[in-house]
């Protein structure tokens, strides 16, 4: 059993929280896995803001079925090993190195909100912060880089240049699903990063930006009943581009759009809404529906260890009906299914 299963338990409540945080994080949040630990789930449950209450409702979980299933996958937890406070996006993040019977080390994130209480709950691989380190290929004596804004209300954006006079073809970056800085950053990986200055130094200039939904994650949870793809990646990636186009060293003929995972699976709509885009990169797009892929992609993970069990299988099987309610969109007003309301889906599946 792994721990992937985890990501349909997933809760956050990004509008709920504030940069102000109880005095003691830590021992908050330890405070709240202990209950989950000793089965206390109704003094837990004392603990959740409103918006985690409301959030688990709507998508029918509870921290008891929630709690049981990690247990059933990991077996019961040891102990907590270590803790660290985060700040992500203007919030406090606490971060519970924890150890399972089955040997397992797990990163329980507890979010909290102004007033301490459990404004969002995950359950992560355990990994090492480490320390980034450029690939080999790239040379920074080569390039400069510039702060720029994308997009209206203006993101952080990076600008790689190479040095001289140009002007040189250029690359606009454009993220996965999820969250993400302007470097695709996973712990000590920065894949964009990677990729802004590996290009420069060849002589090709890159812009990278703050996502939206991670500059903007409140505003974006507002949004979140009428929200699509159009303005969670399409608008940015196109602002991008114009701002490309203004840049005195940047030949505006020469403007190329690549895209990670879901930007690679939009960077044909991107481009065909664009004026002159000179050519796409397509890295890992899918080429299956969204639901379809991470129906996929769960069996895979669950099956790594060479068994699917029973509760495994029940897990993929309540999958299995919420991708047939998408493809259906059999989805009520104001329902989020698979992470997503009606209105997104409908717009994929019209893509």
């Amino acid at each position: 059993m792994r721990l992937m299963t985890l990501l349909i338990a997933i809760l956050w409540s990004a509008s709920a929280l504030s940069s102000q945080q109880t005095s003691d994080p830590i021992k908050l949040a330890e405070g709240f896995v202990g209950l989950l630990r000793d089965g206390k789930f109704d003094e837990a449950n004392r603990m959740l803001s409103k918006v985690m209450v409301e959030g688990l409702e709507k998508q029918g979980l509870t921290l008891r079925a929630i709690w049981t299933g990690l247990v059933a996958q990991l077996g019961e937890m040891k102990g907590i090993e270590s803790g660290r406070v985060r700040k992500e996006a203007g919030y406090t993040c606490v971060y519970l190195r924890s150890r399972f019977k089955k040997g397992d080390l797990v990163d329980i994130k507890v979010v909290l909100d102004e007033e301490g209480k459990v404004a969002g709950l995950f359950f992560l691989p355990a990994s090492e912060p480490g320390k980034y380190t450029p690939p080999d290929y790239a040379d920074p004596d080569l390039f400069v880089e510039e702060e720029r804004s994308v997009g209206q209300p203006g993101r952080p954006a990076t600008l790689t240049l190479p040095r001289g006079e140009g002007p040189f073809p250029a690359v606009v970056l454009v993220h996965g699903s999820g969250p993400h800085d302007r470097d695709e950053t996973v712990g000590a990986n920065k894949p964009f990063k990677d990729l802004a200055w590996g290009l420069a130094t060849k002589g090709i200039a890159v812009l990278r930006y703050e996502k939206r939904t991670k500059a903007y994650p409140r505003e974006m949870a507002r949004m979140a009943p009428k929200l699509t793809v159009e303005e969670e990646v399409i608008k940015d990636a196109l602002a991008a581009v114009e701002l490309l186009r203004k840049e005195g060293k940047i030949d505006p003929k020469a403007i190329f759009v690549l895209g990670h995972s879901l930007g690679a699976m939009l960077a044909p709509r991107i481009a065909a809404k664009g004026k002159g885009i000179a050519g796409i990169i397509m890295l890992a797009p899918n080429a299956r529906s969204l639901p379809e892929l991470m129906l996929e992609q769960t069996r895979y993970l669950l099956s790594l260890d060479g068994e699917i069990d029973s509760y495994e299988a029940e897990k993929l099987e309540e999958l299995k009906e919420m991708a047939e309610r998408i493809r259906k969109l059999e989805i009520k007003e104001g329902e989020i299914v698979l992470g997503a309301s009606r209105e997104y889906w409908r717009d994929l599946l019209a893509y």
